[in-house]
């Protein structure tokens, strides 16, 4: 309780300078708002396949169970630099509350007839995109949310899986990936959870929800989680219903609702 006759308080140096370290190192949680979900609104979610997901997309729950229209604009094999030129017709022109964006998967791959370490969209560039997309959506009064990316299950799986890494490895494959394409998506994933701090944005950290329920990233606890395809569609990416259930309930809990 305040007292104004209270008299002074004094802090030992050494005190006070952990109490100031303590403050310094809590500062980028403090300066990542809480978005509060609404009811009655208008969402888009822009992203890749994993938002499209035409047989078991999440933004379908996501509405169900929000009381929300979530308008699904994911495009298939899409990278941010290709967004940029769905963004106006499949995002601003709605006049959305609420814009969820997810990219990277495609992004960090690295063609085939690039320089070796060559990625489809270079960390910087997609640097750039995300912040194009995150000023322009903003300018417009929406809310901005942005996903982190899973785990991908890298392979090689037994000669019947057709599982991402062995999929895009081989020879004539259009695109090929690095043994340590976990640590590829990450870099990608820091840019998203730096870019959530800059702008203000709110983070869904998807990889740290996929983690912390696995209990680790390799691909025997992913596996296990059920967020993959089912049966002969199982390829170690693209999501299954308990992938589309995973998505949309830790987007639910990421976002208190009043």
């Amino acid at each position: 309780m305040f007292r104004r006759n209270a008299l002074p308080v004094f802090v030992p140096a050494r005190t006070a300078l952990r109490l100031a370290a303590l403050l310094l190192a809590a500062l980028p949680w403090l300066t990542t708002p809480c978005v509060a979900g609404q009811t009655g609104e208008l969402w888009v979610a822009f992203g890749d396949s994993l938002t499209a997901s035409q047989k078991w997309p999440w933004t379908e729950i996501l509405a169900q169970e929000t009381g929300n229209t979530v308008i699904n604009s994911g495009h298939n094999r899409t990278t941010t630099r290709n967004a940029l030129r769905f963004l106006k017709h499949d995002v601003l022109d709605r006049k959305p509350d609420l814009v969820l964006v997810m990219f990277g998967i495609n992004d960090q791959r690295i063609p085939n007839d690039a320089r070796p370490g060559a990625y489809e969209v270079p960390p910087e560039e997609y640097a750039r995109n995300l912040d194009t997309i995150i000023t322009r959506v903003q300018a417009t009064g929406a809310r901005v949310v942005l996903l982190t990316n899973r785990p991908l299950v890298q392979g090689p799986g037994a000669p019947t899986r057709n599982f991402y890494l062995d999929r895009n490895g081989g020879k004539g494959a259009l695109y090929t990936l690095p043994r340590k394409t976990k640590d590829s998506i990450q870099l990608y994933n820091d840019i998203v959870r730096a870019k959530a701090r800059e702008h203000g944005a709110f983070l869904v950290d998807i990889w740290k929800a996929v983690v912390n329920r696995a209990g680790s990233d390799r691909d025997e606890d992913v596996l296990k989680l059920g967020l993959d395809r089912p049966g002969d569609l199982l390829d170690g990416v693209h999501l299954g219903p308990g992938g589309a259930r995973f998505y949309s309930d830790t987007i639910r809990a990421a976002m208190p609702f009043r």
